[in-house]
Parts: C-alpha cells; sequence; structure tokens
C-alpha cells in the first residue's frame, strides 16, 4: 500500500515512531516498572562448564553456560573475565562433550542478591 492510500484509511497523518512522552498512560506504566531489571537467567537449565582463557590448552576455570544460539553464548562465573578475552568453553550436552571458542564481548557483574554474595558475573561470548 503507497502512503496516499494509506493516508485515505486514517483520520489524522501518520507519524512514524512518535512517542507522547507525557501521556498519563505511559507515565503510569512507566512508574510501575521504574526499577525493574530483567534477568532471563532462568530460562534454560544451566550447564556446568570450564572456561579454557587464551587459545592455549591450560587448565580450564569452572562456570556455567547459561544460555547458547547462533553465535552467541551466556556464560556466569564466579571471576572476572576482560573483554576481548579469546575463550574456549568446554560442556557435555546430551551425552557429548562439546567445545566452543569464541571472544568476551561483554561482562557485568551479577544483579542477583545471591550473585553480590558469590561474586558472580555474567558474559557474553561471541562464538568465532
Amino acid at each position: 500500500m503507497n502512503p496516499a492510500t494509506v493516508m485515505d484509511y486514517c483520520d489524522k497523518p501518520l507519524t512514524r515512531h512518535a512517542i507522547d512522552w507525557d501521556a498519563a498512560e505511559l507515565r503510569t506504566l512507566l512508574e510501575k516498572i521504574d526499577g525493574w531489571k530483567l534477568d532471563n537467567r532462568a530460562m534454560r537449565d544451566p550447564i556446568p562448564c570450564e572456561l579454557f582463557l587464551g587459545w592455549g590448552a591450560g587448565d580450564g576455570k569452572r562456570a556455567t553456560l547459561l544460555y547458547e544460539r547462533d553465535s552467541v553464548m551466556v556464560v556466569e562465573a564466579p571471576w572476572i573475565l576482560p573483554k576481548g578475552e579469546n575463550v574456549r568453553t568446554d560442556y557435555v550436552q546430551a551425552g557429548v562433550r562439546r567445545s566452543r571458542w569464541g571472544v568476551v564481548a561483554e561482562g557485568r557483574a551479577g544483579r542477583r542478591a545471591e550473585d553480590s554474595a558469590n561474586g558472580t558475573h555474567v558474559y557474553w561470548i561471541h562464538r568465532t
């Protein structure tokens, strides 16, 4: 449908993605969700894994694979991984040992109460 045809069905001009941030309904909604923090770690069963820093075959450190899809992995660990670090992730899934290589794209301290107590950090690893 071309824009002229769309305009024939509307009683006011179309504005793409225009948001009235002062609308009472929107303000009420924003006040309700103020302070929410999304934490999607419970979406899948965590898988114990080992992370190997760099491309060498040194000792692995225990971590937990929270999510894997396409070229991204989300891992939690009780220690700090520097952004840009090359890592290998080894884990067993459905009885098969798997290894994935990637680069730490982003990381942050966990936001759950138990994360502070355990020093848990969450990392996004882009697979290579």
